[in-house]
């Protein structure tokens, strides 16, 4: 028996729409605006800074904005502290945001001195570029105030992701 080519041509097209269909059904594209770490170093402190992302509510397939600014500081001295951390946008003509750091001592991963852990609250930022300043004052009273800059850049990245194979590998 032999197809006519309208015919045949029909037959391609329904098959590549009902594939189109099923891709669309089972698989999710997500959407990542992250940041890649930043890292400062000050006479012989060690800052590293991350700007994370959070799933959103309404579109639980992007990760984006509120960020939560984190910054690991370790090879301290006890009562080493930061002050007037800053964000700075790329853009210039946005204004800089002061978050407000909450410290959390911790013990540090090797034996090189004390270290400590800054985790702000959500910051609604625009998703661009930025740079973290700041000054690191070593020990109480004393009068040693060293400044410290680091860039923190944007990375964009997505991926089809299938979520129904996700939740069943969770269980």
């Amino acid at each position: 028996m032999r197809t006519e080519p309208g015919s045949f041509i029909l037959i391609l097209l329904g098959i590549a729409t009902g594939v189109f269909a099923l891709w669309v059904m089972l698989f999710d594209r997500y959407t990542y605006y992250d940041y890649k770490p930043g890292e400062c170093r000050v006479s012989g402190v060690v800052l590293q800074a991350r700007l994370t992302g959070d799933f959103a509510s309404r579109q639980p397939a992007t990760r984006g904005s509120p960020y939560r600014l984190s910054i690991d500081v370790s090879n301290t001295l006890p009562g080493d502290s930061l002050e007037d951390v800053t964000l700075t946008p790329e853009d210039i003509s946005a204004r800089p945001v002061t978050p407000l750091l909450k410290r959390y001592d911790r013990e540090p991963s090797d034996t090189s001195g004390k270290a400590f852990h800054l985790m702000s609250d959500p910051l609604p930022l625009a998703f661009e570029s930025y740079t973290l300043t700041g000054t690191l004052r070593r020990e109480p009273n004393s009068p040693e105030q060293l400044r410290f800059s680091c860039e923190i850049d944007r990375k964009y990245r997505s991926e089809w992701r299938a979520p129904w194979l996700d939740a069943w590998m969770s269980v």
